[in-house]
């Protein structure tokens, strides 16, 4: 198809010298020839490979990636925000740092996870922005009041949120101690019957 379309605007170029500009007849053929390898080099070069996306689009390593580009968000605007607000801000960061971590040490547990990483993180650094947006404002109208109340309650719905998800992942962990004292236990029971180990607290 390219070496067709090659030949015809050749042949064209080969019809505009010889009777639209009455050029030489063998200058005319050599100006075609030229323009149909030149036509041939250009249709037949292969287009240059779209760049390699860092991540596959919806895989694991992309939603890790947003979810801690979240968590630096969060990060920045508890420096913006003054107060309550600020404190309720960079306790969500260091909350999110926190389950990232655990999740990078157990991979097993990110696909169990994808609602955290890409709606309550998400959500709480757009909540976040918006407040310290509307404080730069210096605004104090009913709006802006009324609108900044919403959004500190549900920071602070997010920052209970992310205190739920992290037990949740720590009740694997926690599960596993209760049953390694069990078994401790039970094998004290067994070379000292009638000792029985009591945990402090």
């Amino acid at each position: 198809m390219n070496i067709l379309l090659s030949i015809v605007l050749s042949v064209g170029v080969f019809g505009l010298c010889g009777f639209v500009f009455k050029m030489n007849l063998i200058f005319s053929v050599v100006i075609a020839a030229l323009c149909y390898f030149a036509f041939s080099f250009l249709l037949n070069k292969d287009p240059k490979p779209a760049p390699k996306p860092l991540y596959e689009p919806g895989s694991q390593e992309e939603m890790m990636a947003d979810a801690e580009e979240d968590v630096r968000t969060l990060e920045k605007d508890a420096a913006r925000i003054q107060g309550e607000v600020s404190e309720t801000t960079a306790s969500l960061a260091k909350k999110g740092n926190r389950i990232l971590a655990y999740l990078q040490a157990h991979p097993e547990q990110i696909s169990a996870s994808r609602k955290f990483a890409t709606y309550y993180l998400d959500m709480a650094g757009r909540f976040a922005d918006k407040y310290a947006d509307l404080d730069e404002t210096g605004l104090k109208t009913e709006e802006v009041v009324n609108a900044k109340k919403e959004i500190t309650k549900a920071l602070k719905l997010l920052d209970n949120a992310f205190d739920a998800q992290y037990t949740k992942l720590l009740s694997g962990d926690v599960m596993s101690v209760e049953a390694d004292v069990k078994v401790l236990q039970q094998m004290v029971n067994m070379e000292e019957p009638g000792h029985e180990i009591k945990l402090k607290g």
